[in-house]
């Protein structure tokens, strides 16, 4: 256990929250679930914020009351062989109900890839078309592959699986989470997400 770590009566943390400025949509999320949250990032540090690696929290089990990890899963594989050099989808959001309390919740948006492979299909048979919702990015024949694969920009810019609605529900399901409420939506990142709530419950 890091011994740095000071854990409040009650702890929420934003996972991944990466570079740039938090966009008011992810200000949003979290002021609905209350105030003070702890910023975790492996590859970005600012004053006040943990640097840690979001797939491995050091955090005491059943310790932290909410979780918010946006566009942050896809970043982990889709598998963990022996040797793999990323932890597993799973296993992050394992790790993530181990420190969770009971009746804590984990909020998740991905990329819907779903949608991300339409859009993709329609891009390649006319360059011009873009999703009317888009009013930022107006992804390219050529960037909207960034929605699979990431930027690639900098360290930790790069997807290494992808979600529907169903396999998303299927994966916190598998690792124990309950009451799942899932939906699509559009988000800050100019694209349709899937967006996934769901709680850790004491089994009966």
């Amino acid at each position: 256990m890091i011994e740095y770590l000071k854990i409040p009566k009650t702890l929420r943390l934003y996972l991944g929250p990466g570079q740039g400025v938090v966009h008011g949509q992810h200000i949003e999320v979290m002021a609905k679930e209350g105030p003070e949250w702890t910023f975790v990032d492996k590859y970005v540090y600012r004053d006040g914020w943990i640097k840690m690696d979001a797939g491995d929290l050091k955090y005491p089990p059943e310790t932290v009351d909410t979780i918010y990890a946006s566009h942050l899963l896809e970043h982990f594989a889709g598998n963990q062989p022996e040797g793999a050099p990323n932890i597993s989808a799973q296993a992050a959001l394992k790790n993530w109900y181990k420190v969770l309390k009971f009746d804590g919740k984990v909020i998740i948006n991905v990329p819907d890839f779903t949608w991300a492979c339409d859009y993709f299909l329609k891009k390649q048979r006319n360059p011009n078309y873009w999703d009317k919702r888009d009013t930022i990015f107006h992804f390219t024949a050529d960037n909207v592959l960034s929605i699979f694969f990431g930027s690639q920009s900098t360290l930790g810019e790069f997807h290494y699986t992808g979600f529907t609605v169903v396999s998303l529900s299927e994966l916190l399901k598998s690792v124990g989470f309950d009451d799942i409420r899932i939906k699509t939506m559009w988000d800050a990142h100019a694209m349709q997400v899937i967006f996934a709530e769901a709680y850790k419950r004491k089994s009966l």
